[in-house]
């Protein structure tokens, strides 16, 4: 059975915001920003990806889902439930270090929404 096609589709119908970029330094803390508008706290489901596949945070149905988290984030990450309904999935990443560099990626599987953040850690 042939999967291009599907795959096709599902890429045609992801919505992928404009990259952000951020900034933070060495041993700081930073918000990587991700908002989408407003939807039943029970309802939230969001991915938070660095590099794609390592697992920086999930929401799912509502609820801190952190038990595959990778563990370069452990301890190192916060998120504001009180904000989700406001539609503010934004993330707190504290102790930047040098490998915390690159692309994270907030997905709202439910919306089929992509937010990027390109993140850079300053001596």
């Amino acid at each position: 059975m042939c999967w291009l096609p599907v795959c096709v589709i599902l890429l045609m119908e992801l919505q992928v915001s404009s990259q952000e970029r951020v900034e933070g330094f060495t041993r700081g803390k930073v918000i990587l920003p991700c908002r989408y508008n407003v939807m039943p706290i029970e309802e939230v489901t969001i991915f938070w990806r660095y590099k794609d596949d390592r697992n920086v945070y999930n929401i799912v149905s509502g609820k801190a889902d952190l038990t595959d988290q990778d563990r370069q984030f452990r301890d190192r990450t916060r998120m504001f439930p009180e904000e989700w309904a406001n539609g503010n999935f934004s993330l707190l990443l504290t102790d930047l270090k040098d490998i915390d560099s690159g692309s994270y990626s907030c997905f709202i599987p439910t919306m089929n929404i992509l937010r990027q953040v390109e993140f850079s850690v300053q001596e």
